[in-house]
């Protein structure tokens, strides 16, 4: 299944790409070795840096309540399982659905 959700689904993706293993009392743990953090980006960067994460594959993220930027994230993973990636240009800037260059 190619879907968005099935993305990023755990069967799916950690077969695919290397993982580090976390030790917990009850279980194993596998993560992404590859991430993206949220720490100091500016709110106005959000959207596209993770939309450009997206497209290079990455699956795991740093957030935090003190980034002030949970809702954003959460918006944007929303969108990519409903609707899949955002197209982006040749620069990486999100094309709008009306066709005209993101000025962000």
């Amino acid at each position: 299944n190619s879907s968005p959700a099935s993305a990023l689904s755990t069967s799916n993706y950690y077969n695919k790409n290397p993982t580090l293993k976390l030790k917990s009392p009850n279980q194993n743990v596998k993560i992404p070795k590859i991430g993206y953090s949220f720490y100091k980006t500016e709110s106005s960067q959000v959207e596209q840096g993770l939309n450009l994460a997206l497209h290079a594959g990455v699956r795991h993220f740093d957030v935090g309540s003190l980034y002030n930027t949970n809702s954003i994230v959460g918006q944007v993973l929303y969108d990519y399982c409903t609707y899949g990636l955002q197209p982006i240009d040749e620069k990486g800037f999100i094309i709008p659905d009306d066709g005209q260059q993101d000025s962000r």
